[in-house]
């Protein structure tokens, strides 16, 4: 029962996604992504390439914050793959908004 529930809030957690990446399209917003890991990256990817957010994507890292990536070397991977992906995109790392981590 708890899986279906967990489930559930998944499918209108992207239902709820797809919606705003529409919104921020109909009103020409050009939305900062913070990535706090890879799949937050892949999905970005995969929803400017089906043209529900606008290229070049945003993309700030939040990472060294608890329940996010690390901020060590490895970490830094995910910047690599964004490139990749998205060779477009623009952003920065992050620890949190306030502070922007040293490079």
């Amino acid at each position: 029962e708890k899986f279906c529930r967990l489930i559930e809030g998944l499918k209108s957690t992207a239902q709820l996604v797809g919606w705003l990446a529409g919104e921020m399209l109909k009103y020409n917003v050009m939305p900062e992504i913070a990535a706090f890991d890879l799949s937050h990256i892949h999905q970005a990817v995969a929803l400017s390439k089906q043209g529900k957010l606008k290229a070049p994507l945003y993309v700030q890292f939040v990472m060294g914050v608890k329940n996010v990536m690390p901020a060590d070397k490895h970490s830094f991977d995910f910047i690599e793959t964004l490139k990749r992906l998205a060779p477009d995109a623009q952003g920065g790392r992050r620890r949190h908004r306030s502070q922007p981590i040293p490079a």
